[in-house]
């Protein structure tokens, strides 16, 4: 009887969603990525977001906005990079009848802001931080690059 409740927690875990490893995730096409793309002319950092795998959530459309603008519109397992001076930022994902979720984030020159797209198993979505994006950098040959450095276009 013991045995039921760890059954159940486990089948339940099962159907949310799972990150995606840095050199299985799918670089989004140019062609969605709508903004923060420039390099911009004051200091800037990185912003990796990465959509997780899985069933749940996976018919959902995940819109991600940064400060209120449409930034990319994310499949199961894709990445988007963007370029963002440094700052405060509020990053939302609206994935329709999954849901809506929003955090702020702080971009600083230390180190890229790396997050994730995921849904519970109830196909509720959120933003979480994680450390997936920086291994998405590292995928591409930027990990350990001073802040600002510049991602090759060949490396999409």
């Amino acid at each position: 009887m013991r045995l039921l409740p760890l059954i159940i927690i486990s089948l339940l875990a099962g159907c949310a969603t799972q990150s995606v490893p840095a050199n299985r995730a799918i670089p989004v096409s140019t062609e969605r990525l709508l903004s923060y793309q420039e390099i911009p002319s004051e200091p800037f950092q990185y912003l990796v977001i990465n959509r997780d795998k899985g069933f749940s959530g996976s018919s959902c459309d995940a819109a991600i906005y940064i400060d209120g603008q449409l930034s990319v519109r994310l499949n199961p397992e894709e990445s988007a990079i963007f370029k963002l001076p440094l700052g405060d930022y509020t990053l939302s994902v609206d994935a329709g009848d999954c849901g809506k979720d929003q955090l702020q984030a702080s971009i600083l020159s230390t180190a890229a802001a790396r997050f994730r797209i995921t849904f519970d198993s109830k196909a509720q979505a959120s933003i979480l931080p994680t450390e997936a994006g920086l291994n998405r950098l590292c995928s591409i040959g930027m990990c350990g690059q001073p802040p600002g450095t510049p991602v090759p276009w060949w490396l999409y």
